[in-house]
């Protein structure tokens, strides 16, 4: 697993004063998790947004805080944009213990073609787009691939029971 890097400093501006910081490149940012102190911090938003891409909301990410010389492994929890500028305006940042299960939603890929959904009057319904996975946070998969090569009717479905098991090492819970 790719695990990607951002550097970040601890921010002083708070309220409304964090307008100037994304005047000057800079994204509000908050860090929090079991056992750690909330902590406002920034990024420079270029790099975050190239960490945003890559990592989504389901990979590792090791956040380089000031001065300090360990790294802290987090995920990033929540984004909220501007809908009317576009760009960032915040991000939270969860700090996970590596050895502790965490719960995460990991998104439904589909692969393969259905030769139902290619016959005339039918279309592909894709009902569930994520799916709540328990795991280690190093064994979190960036997608969970579902094959729909086997529908070869309209009647047909997968479900999320009909998932092989012997792919993921993790425990899945359905969720709409």
């Amino acid at each position: 697993m790719a695990t990607f890097e951002l550097k970040a400093t601890k921010r002083h501006i708070e309220g409304k004063k964090v307008k100037q910081l994304r005047q000057q490149g800079v994204t509000p940012a908050h860090l929090f998790g079991p056992g750690v102190e909330s902590l406002a911090i920034q990024c420079e938003t270029p790099a975050l947004n190239n960490v945003l891409v890559d990592a989504g909301h389901t990979q590792l990410v090791s956040l380089k805080l000031g001065h300090e010389h360990t790294p802290r492994t987090v995920m990033v929890r929540e984004v909220q944009l501007d809908n009317f500028k576009g760009g960032i305006l915040h991000v939270d940042f969860y700090q996970v213990k590596l050895t502790e299960n965490i719960r995460v939603n990991v998104p439904i890929a589909l692969k393969g073609e259905s030769a139902a959904a290619k016959m005339k009057g039918n279309s592909l319904v894709q009902e569930l787009n994520e799916l709540t996975v328990l795991c280690l946070p190093a064994n979190i998969p960036s997608a969970i691939e579902v094959d729909i090569s086997p529908l070869v009717t309209a009647d047909q479905m997968i479900r999320v029971k009909d998932l092989p098991r012997s792919k993921m090492s993790t425990s899945l819970t359905s969720r709409a």
